[in-house]
């Protein structure tokens, strides 16, 4: 009974330390050292001078409680091997830098599809202008997105204000929190494996115990009659079947008598010859 409920509880605790491996080695091959992770949403591409996306935001159950500990943020990825600019806005802003500007008004990030601004006037350089909130630039930039942000204008251009944007859009999740914790569930899920594997060497021990202590035929070490009693006699009892005295009730053996020598009879003087007849 001890070595089944060791067993059990031994694969209940490796279980568990599955999990805790399986989970661990997940965060940290998705999120790597940097503590970053990256999925791209969508693309898109615009013969004009930039890219706009009207009240950009991101949404999903667990916005507040990953903000928390991370910070989640859009990015911009070269398409054509151009530095990109990416910025947020309010819209008035926006439509008024890029009043006359010909570009492309995005309406469903993930396909990409897009409505065209047709104009003929070449915008001022991005990064010279006060109205973005946030801003990044270069082969691959990142912005924060914050609680104040959401619900922004997104805009992306090239860095040297040129036509032809081509761009693929990334949200993601950056914390420096996130592959320490992704270190420690791989730990904790090693520890608790090495644990199963004590447990199961237990219950195996367990097992063989119990072996040892059930006599041959799986009957009880003592109380019952001796092997053979049955055809011998009651009172026989096999040499060497006990190490210690038998069960009460049975005949205690005793070791037969050796027979006395027979002693010789006494020597005596021969009888004298007897006198010849008619003497």
């Amino acid at each position: 009974m001890k070595r089944f409920f060791l067993t059990v509880f031994g694969i209940i605790v490796l279980l568990v330390g599955l999990a805790f491996t399986a989970v661990g080695g997940a965060v940290v091959g998705v999120v790597g050292s940097d503590g970053k992770y990256d999925m791209a949403v969508g693309s898109g591409s615009s013969q004009g001078y930039g890219l706009v996306f009207n009240q950009f935001e991101v949404t999903g159950s667990g916005q507040d409680s990953i903000r928390d500990f991370a910070d989640i943020t859009v990015g911009a990825r070269s398409a054509n091997g151009k530095d990109l600019f990416i910025g947020l806005a309010a819209a008035p802003d926006v439509a008024k830098y890029l009043a006359g500007v010909p570009h492309d008004v995005v309406t469903d990030v993930g396909s990409g599809r897009a409505v065209s601004i047709p104009g003929n006037t070449a915008p001022k350089s991005p990064v010279e202008q006060s109205i973005w909130l946030v801003s990044s630039f270069g082969l691959d930039p990142v912005v924060k997105l914050s609680t104040n942000v959401d619900k922004l204008t997104l805009v992306i251009m090239n860095l040297e204000p040129s036509t032809g944007v081509s761009a693929d859009v990334l949200v993601g999740i950056h914390s420096g929190t996130v592959f320490p914790v992704g270190i420690a569930l791989l730990v904790v899920g090693v520890i608790v494996m090495l644990l199963s594997i004590w447990i199961f060497v237990r219950a195996s021990k367990a097992g063989k115990r119990k072996r040892l202590n059930t006599p041959p035929g799986g009957g009880a070490a003592s109380g019952g009659p001796p092997p053979g009693a049955g055809a011998l006699g009651p009172g026989y009892v096999s040499p060497g079947t006990y190490a210690q005295a038998p069960p009460t009730g049975y005949a205690q053996p005793v070791a037969p008598t050796p027979p006395t020598p027979q002693q010789p009879y006494p020597s005596y003087p021969p009888y004298p010859p007897a006198p010849p007849s008619g003497q």
